[in-house]
């Protein structure tokens, strides 16, 4: 570390669909392969993810960042934040 982390909440996994999310969970491996898709390593604050439009993950692909006032995409998905955190 430090790593900043882009993690999928519930209703992400719950938006698959079941026969997906089946797989996900009896493959360890490819569910591994695809939370470290969401960690970067490093600490970015709004500051610095404004500066930096693609930040790379750990698995070697990049996550593509988006910031319009205090709204949040990576990968043109929104990400949720707690007031006081960015």
């Amino acid at each position: 570390g430090p790593f900043t982390l882009f993690a999928p909440n519930n209703d992400a996994f719950k938006a698959l669909p079941e026969a997906k999310l089946a797989k996900l969970m009896e493959s360890p491996a490819e569910l591994k392969s695809i939370l470290l898709g969401h960690v970067i390593n490093g600490t970015y604050f709004l500051g610095a993810l404004l500066d930096s439009p693609e930040l790379p993950a750990l698995t070697g692909g990049l996550n593509k960042i988006s910031v319009n006032g205090m709204n949040i995409t990576v990968n043109e998905t929104k990400v949720l934040t707690r007031e006081g955190m960015i």
